[in-house]
């Protein structure tokens, strides 16, 4: 009776089992019973490759299928060095170039991954020639609960938000490669109610939702002075309202200018004052420490000179035990009363007390 319970299928119970579970272990006979089985034991009905197995239970199946589990897994690994080596770098030069540049400006510039749409969207690049920088600027016009989305290249970082918005809505010959016909019909509402009207807002990266750095006050300053100690992921996102239409759950920040000073990431201004303290430090020490080595200097001289007259009295006195052969007029100096010889000839007082003591 057991040995007919064991070979009857377990989900029917009914008709002997033909399939056995790799994963569960389960006896069903037909189709329908194995999708019953799964749905019912939530079984994925694939083996578990990982799964423990008794020593006494292993046999030559299980040793293939762990070989068989090793070669998938070194083939995936190959598979994966090769797309790795085979995927474009994640950053080109002229991201690097731009973030170099961004940074010195004492922008916290911010590149993302290269596939991504916002980066592939940025033009911004660094002009040698007319040094500065020239930006992809986004404008979202908002009114009526709508968004219009505008993204304006080759912006000069020298140019004001006045000059910007005055080629972007009035100029005649608007510089660009815009679509500006379109833009100021898409937009004649903000055309016809003109700049003095715009709440223009640079958007917050990193803080919550909705909140803004207010830049009305500033529209006669230059981008790159209002980006200056902002974060700008690859470009910058203004947002732009009508005076009457600005809801009330946007927060608006005061924009603080800050000096110019180069942005290094990962170097908190706590950290960048205790390095200026202690360069000041150094500094001023500096000259204690050339004032000590120039005493030191002065010392070591009195020393060399103190010594100097006894090597000069030593050889005075080997001079005057050996006595070098005198020329004709030294001669004639010599046979001459001493009174009579001239100053430069006379023998100095130093030799005579020499003389005396031998």
């Amino acid at each position: 009776m057991n040995a007919d319970l064991s070979q009857i299928c377990q989900v029917c119970q009914i008709n002997p089992h033909k399939y056995t579970c790799p994963r569960c272990a389960m006896h069903t006979c037909s189709v329908d019973c194995v999708k019953h089985h799964k749905q019912e034991h939530e079984c994925s009905g694939e083996r578990d490759k990982t799964h423990f197995v008794a020593r006494d239970d292993y046999n030559y199946s299980h040793m293939m299928s762990d070989y068989t589990y090793l070669e998938d897994i070194s083939r995936k690994s190959d598979t994966l060095t090769r797309e790795r080596l085979k995927a474009p770098p994640s950053i080109d030069h002229r991201s690097k170039s731009v973030m170099k540049r961004a940074r010195d400006m004492g922008i916290r510039y911010e590149v993302l991954p290269t596939g991504m749409s916002r980066h592939k969207a940025n033009k911004t690049n660094y002009s040698n020639n007319n040094h500065q920088m020239f930006w992809t600027t986004e404008c979202c016009f908002c009114r009526s609960g709508k968004t219009q989305r505008i993204l304006e290249h080759s912006v000069p970082s020298a140019k004001t938000l006045r000059q910007f918005f005055e080629n972007m809505f009035f100029a005649e010959n608007p510089q660009g490669k815009g679509e500006y016909k379109a833009i100021r019909y898409q937009l004649r509402d903000f055309k016809d109610a003109g700049i003095d009207r715009f709440i223009v807002a640079l958007k917050k990266e990193g803080a919550p939702k909705n909140t803004f750095i207010d830049l009305t006050p500033h529209l006669d300053k230059a981008l790159r002075d209002i980006l200056r100690g902002e974060r700008v992921i690859e470009f910058p996102t203004l947002y732009i309202w009508l005076s009457e239409e600005v809801d009330d759950a946007i927060s608006m920040e005061d924009k603080v200018f800050v000096e110019h000073k180069p942005y290094r990431p990962g170097r908190s201004s706590k950290d960048s004052a205790n390095v200026d303290d202690a360069a000041k430090s150094d500094n001023e020490g500096q000259p204690a420490n050339e004032l000590t080595n120039t005493q030191e200097k002065v010392s070591d001289n009195d020393e060399q000179h103190a010594t100097e007259p006894t090597s000069t009295q030593e050889s005075v006195t080997e001079a005057e035990e050996e006595p070098p052969a005198a020329s004709t007029g030294e001669q004639a100096v010599a046979q001459a009363p001493e009174s009579e010889i001239p100053q430069e000839h006379q023998v100095p007082t130093i030799e005579n007390s020499n003389s005396r003591q031998h």
